[in-house]
């Protein structure tokens, strides 16, 4: 039977995929602040933004996110199509959150589920991208939230997934010659890897979260710009994201007005001298259109060797694949970008160096040698890239076109 929704992937499983296990206040104390600081500091969602909200959280699994919401003072509304992760939620809410926090627990998904009121903000974290075109969810949450409501949601960012997206390739490859079911593949790979971080779930969770995830794929994660240009043709405007997508280095008047037009193609134009921060990970501001070019051109070859790879061996395209990551890393190195001081893109660089010698092998068919290298090599045991971007966009473009002092 084919997939068509993530709710059908995560359906099949016995792992609840950001499942916390909270068990007491400690822990649920812990957890809000680690909420407190993503959204107050990265998104400039202060709390008590949250106090008397309305709230609809869209797939919000067992409910962890919900609660904290609801400890802040908002009213939620939750849409979860996995009725199985409901008596969870039910119980996180019964220990933890406020009497009537919440206000309805419903089994649908995005496009399905018909709100009878509107809300202040909208949450759907971890699966948007998955809901194909993006304008499908962005008129959903333009019919949904009141004029001014924010929508907060996290996605893969298509630049950003490419250390993502390497992960699969050595899986994918051992998975067909052995036979090995999914976890006992990623052990052999990744288990090093995985143990080298704080994580809050578990590793089984992680890999059918990332490596075995059907959505997990190139013609499935947006492009920051597009996403930009989409939610525009929607009234939608960026309050703000993490990476920033507002050009942070504009400096004019502060009363000046600016069209939501020109605010558009500002943002854009940062975007596009951003895609050396997004693959990295790390501050990496283009300085030239010619080096944005350039890049861009060698990500987008790289990750459609990448996507291909995790379908078929091919020799030919992983040695290709090899070469265009060293080019990539020789040309960030030589980019003239805006950076945190000397060497500070030398752990990219070798980080890309490094998967270029893992795809040198798997091309030379030693699948063993490049098992062992991703167990022995500090350099793959530590670097992960950033491929998750959030996002708080609001309806109702706010920008005037015109206006006095």
């Amino acid at each position: 039977m084919e997939l068509v929704t993530l709710y059908d992937y995560y359906g099949r499983q016995n792992i609840a995929p950001t499942f916390a296990d909270l068990r007491d206040e400690a822990a649920v104390v812990a957890y809000q602040a680690a909420r407190a600081r993503l959204l107050g500091e990265r998104l400039a969602l202060p709390i008590p933004l949250f106090r008397g909200a309305e709230i609809l959280e869209f797939g919000p699994d067992t409910g962890e996110n919900a609660v904290v919401f609801a400890r802040w003072g908002a009213h939620m509304t939750l849409v979860e199509p996995a009725e199985a992760a409901h008596p969870r939620i039910r119980a996180y809410f019964d220990c933890f959150a406020p009497p009537a926090a919440l206000r309805e627990l419903a089994a649908a998904d995005v496009l399905s589920y018909v709100a009878n009121r509107r809300f202040d903000m909208i949450v759907a974290e971890g699966f948007i991208y998955t809901v194909q075109p993006s304008a499908l969810w962005l008129e959903a949450f333009a019919r949904a939230l009141v004029p001014g409501g924010l929508a907060l949601i996290s996605y893969i960012e298509r630049t950003a997934s490419l250390f993502e997206l390497l992960l699969r390739v050595p899986f994918a490859a051992l998975r067909r010659r052995d036979g090995a079911d999914r976890v006992s593949a990623a052990e052999r790979l990744y288990r090093r890897k995985w143990d080298r971080i704080p994580h809050t779930r578990a590793f089984a969770s992680w890999v059918m979260d990332v490596l075995d995830n059907p959505f997990m794929r190139l013609r499935y994660f947006i492009d920051a710009e597009q996403l930009a240009r989409t939610a525009a043709a929607h009234n939608f405007d960026i309050h703000s994201s993490w990476p920033s997508y507002r050009d942070g280095l504009e400096n004019v008047w502060a009363k000046r007005p600016a069209t939501a037009e020109q605010t558009l193609e500002r943002t854009c134009a940062h975007l596009r001298r951003s895609v050396l921060t997004f693959v990295l990970g790390t501050k990496a501001y283009l300085a030239d259109d010619e080096s944005t070019v350039w890049l861009a051109g060698l990500v987008d070859a790289a990750l459609a060797d990448i996507d291909a790879l995790i379908d078929a061996d091919d020799a030919v395209r992983s040695l290709r694949l090899a070469t265009t990551l060293r080019e990539l890393a020789a040309a960030a190195r030589d980019s003239h970008a805006i950076i945190d001081g000397p060497g500070a893109l030398d752990a990219g660089a070798a980080l890309l160096h490094a998967w270029a010698d893992v795809n040198g092998l798997l091309a030379g068919g030693r699948l063993d040698a490049a098992i062992a290298r991703l167990n022995e090599d500090v350099v793959l045991l530590e670097g992960w890239g950033a491929p998750t971007h959030l996002a708080v966009l609001r309806a109702g473009s706010w920008i005037a076109t015109k206006g006095n002092d």
